[in-house]
């Protein structure tokens, strides 16, 4: 009554028969006298019960082999855990390794010293920091070589402060119209550049005057393609006699090309920098080289390298990224968030050519923070895209 889906068989001497004396389901047997519970016991033959039990044996199998499995997953789950574990351990110690190495190298190249070990673990934390910065930018840009800065043993916002970025806008209000293109087309070569005509690469410090320092880079270079001597001029004289602006503090360049028309430039050798504000202007009698004018150019970058190479220099204004301190050459190509959400400010810049390198167009700028900085002063920025918000506020002067 209890296995009604198993074979019950009877032996005998002669072989094995069906019993007939058994019930035949499991409602008959509940029919047969005296039965209460369980099986009826015969009272005169002996019978042997066999039970087919190989469903129970496959099932039985099938745990066993799924217990098997699980051990020998866990098994090599556990080494796969361990071997990434030790791989993991060998390579931060491996990192840890060079990273020291690189903040020795680093103390070489740059003179570094720390007045107490207590300075020298806090300049290690954050050269640390920057390193681990770098190293991701060179895997997001591997075209690009990113190196060493001497403000690598210092927080992002206070190396950057070194540079005291002071790019101003024009106030709308002014209401000047942007020049939108030349007539007819302009048929420039692919690549274009003005270094033949360019003063050396200067050095603004920590003076917030990268609007002066773009704006008489300009002059120079657009002064020698009129004809004249290249002379360097004198950003000094623009930072303590231009009213309109605040000096160190920061600029709006339209104001300085202004200026420049208005009152002229006197050469550097005469009005020397110093990255701070004078108590007074002191320009004295001396040849000045004064422009005829100035554009607001166009936001279109074809526009901008038709003027570029038909015209003269451009000034430009960027947001300045944390990996821009450690560029060292090719072309490049911040991305949005960086230049937005983690950007320390606008700084100006010179165009001063253009062309393009393993298929990537770029613009060829001349930067102010020594020749040292990037390549020789220089670096290429990606031409296009409107990269930081370069061609937001482009202006140009005129001969």
């Amino acid at each position: 009554a209890y296995h009604t889906n198993r074979l019950i068989r009877r032996e005998k001497e002669g072989g094995i028969t069906d019993n007939p004396h058994l019930p035949s389901s499991l409602t008959e047997a509940m029919r047969i006298p005296g039965l209460k519970s369980g099986p009826r016991k015969p009272e005169n033959d002996i019978f042997i019960v066999h039970v087919d039990d190989k469903n129970d044996q496959l099932e039985d199998s099938f745990l066993l082999r799924g217990s098997i499995c699980l051990l020998a997953k866990a098994f090599i789950f556990g080494v796969l855990c361990f071997v990434v574990a030790f791989v993991l351990a060998y390579f931060l110690l491996e990192t840890r390794d060079e990273l020291q190495q690189d903040f020795t190298k680093f103390m070489e190249i740059y003179g570094k010293s720390y007045e107490s070990e207590e300075k020298m673990d806090e300049a290690y934390a954050y050269f640390r920091e920057n390193m681990f910065d770098l190293e991701r930018e060179r895997s997001r840009q591997p075209g690009v070589e990113f190196g060493f800065h001497q403000w690598m043993d210092q927080h992002f916002s206070t190396f950057s402060q070194k540079f005291s970025l002071g790019d101003r806008t024009l106030p709308p209000m002014e209401g000047v119209s942007r020049f939108e293109g030349f007539e007819e087309r302009v048929n420039r070569p692919g690549e274009f550049s003005l270094k033949d005509k360019a003063t050396p690469v200067k050095n603004q410090g920590s003076c917030g005057s990268c609007w002066a320092f773009a704006t008489v880079a300009s002059v120079e270079t657009a002064n020698a393609i009129a004809g004249n001597p290249l002379v360097a001029l004198s950003e000094q004289e623009m930072i303590e006699c231009d009213t309109r602006n605040t000096g160190c503090r920061g600029g709006v360049r339209s104001y300085a090309m202004s200026f420049v028309k208005d009152n002229g430039l006197v050469p550097e050798s005469t009005y020397p920098y110093t990255a701070k504000e004078g108590e007074q202007c002191h320009i004295g009698n001396t040849t000045k080289v004064y422009i005829k004018d100035w554009r607001l150019l166009s936001q279109s970058e074809d526009a901008m390298a038709d003027w570029l190479f038909k015209t003269g220099p451009i000034t430009f204004g960027m947001n300045v990224t944390k990996s821009m301190y450690s560029y060292r050459s090719g072309v490049f190509r911040p991305t949005e968030a960086d230049c937005s959400t983690k950007s320390e400010g606008s700084h100006a810049l010179t165009l001063m050519g253009y062309g393009s390198e393993r298929g990537q167009d770029y613009w060829l700028v001349k930067n102010s923070w020594g020749d040292y900085w990037g390549d020789g002063g220089y670096f290429k920025l990606a031409r296009g895209a409107n990269v930081c918000g370069m061609a937001n506020n482009v202006v140009a002067p005129m001969f």
